[in-house]
């Protein structure tokens, strides 16, 4: 695996594009998926070919911190189910 740092978007080698490759960029918070609030994408690779099959958001603290407070708010009627 190879970590990679980027901006808004990530620059996607050829190899990359050319693979069926997975895009897995967002978050499933409180029933939505989301971005990422500071992008950092991750690609993966197949360790017995090294062919490059995905990418993923790295979470960052403050995803953390919306995941943590939407998780929160739902607890209340969540908790009285």
């Amino acid at each position: 695996m190879r970590p990679k740092n980027s901006g808004a978007e990530v620059a996607v080698s050829s190899q990359i594009m050319e693979t069926k490759m997975k895009n897995y960029r967002q978050f499933y918070i409180d029933g939505q998926w989301i971005d990422s609030v500071h992008a950092c994408d991750f690609t993966v690779e197949n360790p017995s070919t090294e062919q490059l099959i995905g990418v993923i958001s790295l979470g960052s603290s403050d995803d953390v911190d919306i995941a943590v407070a939407d998780a929160r708010r739902a607890f209340g009627s969540y908790a009285q189910t």
